[in-house]
């Protein structure tokens, strides 16, 4: 007696509907496998509170001024005074102990 006499789905149809289920089910792992990850580097970049500084003076170039540098890519004693005052309000709220 072949499986059709019963009334029940032939083989093949049961294969194709398997696989299809397993892609389905390793697309679904897939997704939720990326969704924790994006989850995850957010996370770490909310943790490690970076932060993007745009508020050093350059030219509308983007090269350092003048009085910033020594050879126009270095920071000079100059340089380096202002770029530890923009940093230390943030470093020092960020190194406090919650």
């Amino acid at each position: 007696m072949s499986d059709t006499n019963r009334g029940s789905k032939p083989r093949m149809q049961l294969s194709a509907e398997r696989d299809h289920a397993k892609r389905e089910t390793e697309r679904m792992i897939v997704t939720l496998l990326s969704d924790m990850l994006i989850r995850q580097f957010v996370q770490t970049i909310y943790d490690a509170r970076v932060c993007f500084f745009e508020s050093f003076p350059l030219h509308p170039d983007g090269s350092l001024r003048d009085e910033l540098t020594f050879d126009e890519t270095h920071l000079a004693g100059s340089g380096y005074r202002l770029w530890q005052s923009l940093l230390e309000p943030t470093v020092s709220r960020y190194s406090q102990k919650p």
